[in-house]
């Protein structure tokens, strides 16, 4: 009887994907508010996605030739790995008990 097989683990991982969005959210630079606002998770089933929907979000994130970077979304990944898996490792437990 393995009981993780029955556990929705995309429903898992979008709930620890909005730690890495709400971090995200923060960092990004704000002039208009368009490039926070397109940042979703979507969950496709098989996948969760944190998506960010503005055409210009890499070129914020990585800078061009005339534009510096100010990256938003690489330090919301690493700034929040241990609070992920802690929320990872919370959500398997939650549906374990």
């Amino acid at each position: 009887m393995n009981r993780l097989r029955d556990i929705d683990f995309s429903e898992i991982l979008e709930v620890a994907a909005h730690v890495i969005l709400r971090q995200s959210k923060l960092n990004t630079p704000v002039d208009t508010g368009n490039l926070r606002n397109s940042q979703y998770i979507d969950n496709q089933g098989d996948k969760v996605y944190l998506v960010v929907n503005a055409k210009y979000a890499a070129y914020v994130e990585y800078g061009t030739e005339k534009m510096a970077a100010k990256p938003y979304l690489r330090p919301a990944i690493e700034g929040t790995k241990d609070e992920f898996l802690r929320v990872m490792k919370e959500e398997i437990e939650k549906r374990l008990a």
